[in-house]
C-alpha cells in the first residue's frame, strides 16, 4: 500500500474534498454508487474485463424520454429508445465485451461544499434510474457520469481513462475491436426524416480522440439503418490561420508591423514611453501575449486589473511607470475564431488534469513503425494496477477556471473597435497562434478535441 500511494504523487497536485461511496449489497446484483463535486460512479455487480470495449451514451441512444416532455420529469420517466437494447447488449455481454456507459450530467454540478435541493433531487432521481435499468438490462456494467467542465466531461478522454483504469481492470484495449455509440454527432437537421439537429458533436470528438470507431445509436440498434454521412469536425487549429487570412483594413498592421513600430520608436526615441492597450475577449491569450513578448522581450510593465484588483490602482501605477510626458498610445487587439476562443477557454480548464490523466494510459501501434498510423492498443501504467477508485480520482489536481458563455456574450455585445479618434497612434491586428514550445505534455492536451 505506502508504495502505491508513493507513485500516486507522481500524478498529483491537489487533493480534493472525501467523496460519498454508497453500497447495497446483494451478490451479483450490488449496486455501488461513487461521488465527488465532478464524478459520479455506478458499479453494478461485477463487470467483466476485456481488451474489446463497447462504451455507449445514455440519453437518446439508450434510452428516451417517455413522456411529452423534453427532458425527463422524474426518474420514472424513461424508455429504452429501441425495442431490441436490452437483447443486443446482452449479446455484447456474452460476445465477451466490457461495457460502461459514459454520460455527462453537467445539470447536476454543485461547487464543494455547496447545497441545491434541486440538483441534489435530480441526482438522487438519476441514480434511480440507472439501477432500474440495471435491473431491466440484467448484466454487470458500470455508469459513468460527468458533472463538471472537466477533462472527464466528453468530449475530453478522462471517463474513457477512469473506465480502461478501473472499470476494466487495466486490461490491454484493443482499440480496433472497440467502439462508442452516442447520438452527438453534429449531424443536421433533416438528418433522418423529420430529425432535428445534434445537440453536439461531443460523442463523436470522443470517438476521434480515443481513436475508436464511432456507431450512430439508429446505426447500431436499428438493423437496414441507412447511416446519413457523418461530417467529420474541423480542429479549432484549423481556423487560426483562416482567421488570420481575414485581416481588417481597419488596421495599421499586424503582429510583425507592430513590434516593427514598438522596436523602432524605443531605438529611435528611448526616453518616449509607449502605452499598450490590451483588446479582446477572454480565452485570447493576451496574458500570455503581453507577458512574455511585452514584459520578459521587450521590459514593460505590465498593468492588470485580475492582478491589482482595482481601477484606481491600475491607474496609479500607470502614471508612475509613464514619468514622462511624452507618450504614444498603440491599441493591440487579441483576437482568435469563436472556435479557437471555446477551444483555448477548454484547455485552460483541463490541462492540468489532462497532463496528470495521460500518464494513466499508453497508446500504441502494435507491430507497425510507421509513426502517423492510427495507435491499435492502449494499455494501462502498471505503477496504477489495483489502485482504488477514491484514490485514481484524487490524484487528480481540481479543474481549472472555465469562463461562462455569459462572460463572452457580454463582452462580444459590449465590444467597441478601438478608434485612433481615442487618442491612439495605431491599432494593430495580433490573432492568436497557439505555440508551446518544448512542452509536449500541453501540444498533445491541445490537439484533443475539447
Amino acid at each position: 500500500m505506502a508504495k502505491r500511494q508513493m507513485n500516486l504523487e507522481m500524478f498529483s497536485t491537489k487533493k480534493r474534498a472525501k467523496p460519498e461511496i454508497i453500497e447495497d449489497l446483494d451478490g451479483e446484483n450490488s449496486i455501488r454508487w461513487y461521488e465527488d463535486a465532478n464524478l459520479l460512479v455506478g458499479t453494478f455487480g461485477t463487470p467483466q474485463t476485456s481488451e474489446k470495449v463497447a462504451a455507449f451514451d445514455l440519453d437518446d441512444t439508450i434510452i428516451r424520454v417517455k413522456s411529452k416532455y423534453k427532458f425527463a420529469k422524474d426518474e420514472f420517466d424513461w424508455a429504452f429508445k429501441f425495442s431490441n437494447v436490452i437483447k443486443k447488449l446482452n449479446d455484447l455481454y456474452n460476445q465477451g465485451y466490457h461495457i460502461s456507459i459514459l454520460s455527462n450530467q453537467k445539470g447536476l454540478y454543485i461547487e464543494e461544499g455547496g447545497k441545491n435541493p434541486k440538483k441534489e433531487m435530480k441526482r438522487n432521481q438519476l441514480k434511480k434510474k440507472i439501477e432500474m435499468i440495471s435491473r431491466e438490462l440484467k448484466f454487470p456494467f458500470f455508469f459513468f457520469g460527468a458533472k463538471n467542465e472537466d477533462f472527464f466531461r466528453k468530449p475530453r478522454m478522462g471517463m474513457w481513462y477512469l473506465m480502461a483504469v478501473y472499470a476494466n481492470g487495466g486490461q490491454k484495449i484493443n482499440l480496433g475491436e472497440s467502439y462508442y455509440v452516442g447520438d452527438a454527432l453534429g449531424r443536421g437537421d433533416g438528418w433522418a426524416p423529420g430529425a432535428s439537429k445534434d445537440h453536439s458533436d461531443c460523442d463523436l470528438k470522443l470517438a476521434l480522440n480515443v481513436g475508436v470507431k464511432i456507431y450512430s445509436p439508429e446505426e447500431f440498434f436499428e438493423n437496414g439503418f441507412k447511416a446519413s454521412k457523418i461530417k467529420y469536425p474541423k480542429h479549432a487549429i484549423e481556423t487560426a490561420t483562416e482567421f488570420k487570412e481575414s485581416i481588417s483594413d481597419d488596421y495599421d498592421g499586424d503582429e510583425t508591423d507592430f513590434f516593427a513600430t514598438v522596436k523602432k520608436s524605443m531605438e529611435d526615441e528611448p526616453d518616449r514611453r509607449i502605452v499598450v492597450i490590451m483588446v479582446g475577449s477572454p480565452a485570447t491569450g493576451k496574458s500570455t501575449f503581453v507577458q512574455k513578448r511585452l514584459v520578459d522581450e521587450l521590459g514593460f510593465v505590465r498593468i492588470n486589473q485580475d492582478t491589482l484588483k482595482t481601477n484606481k490602482k491600475c491607474q496609479d501605477l500607470l502614471v508612475e511607470s509613464l514619468e514622462s510626458s511624452k507618450n504614444a498610445v498603440i491599441a493591440a487587439h487579441r483576437c482568435a475564431s469563436p472556435e479557437l476562443v471555446s477551444h483555448n477557454n477548454s484547455f485552460r480548464a483541463v490541462f492540468n488534469q489532462g497532463k496528470s490523466l495521460l500518464k494513466w494510459l499508453t497508446f500504441t501501434r502494435g507491430d507497425s513503425s510507421d509513426e502517423k498510423s492510427k495507435p491499435e492498443f492502449c494499455s494501462m501504467n502498471p505503477e496504477l494496477k489495483d489502485t482504488k477508485l477514491d484514490e485514481l480520482v484524487s490524484s487528480l489536481p481540481a479543474p481549472g477556471n472555465h469562463v461562462s458563455r455569459i462572460v463572452f456574450n457580454t463582452f462580444n455585445s459590449r465590444f467597441e473597435f478601438p478608434d485612433k479618434s481615442e487618442g491612439l497612434h495605431g491599432v494593430y491586428f495580433c490573432p492568436f497562434m497557439p505555440t508551446f514550445g518544448d512542452n509536449p505534455e500541453n501540444d498533445t492536451i491541445y490537439k484533443l478535441f475539447l
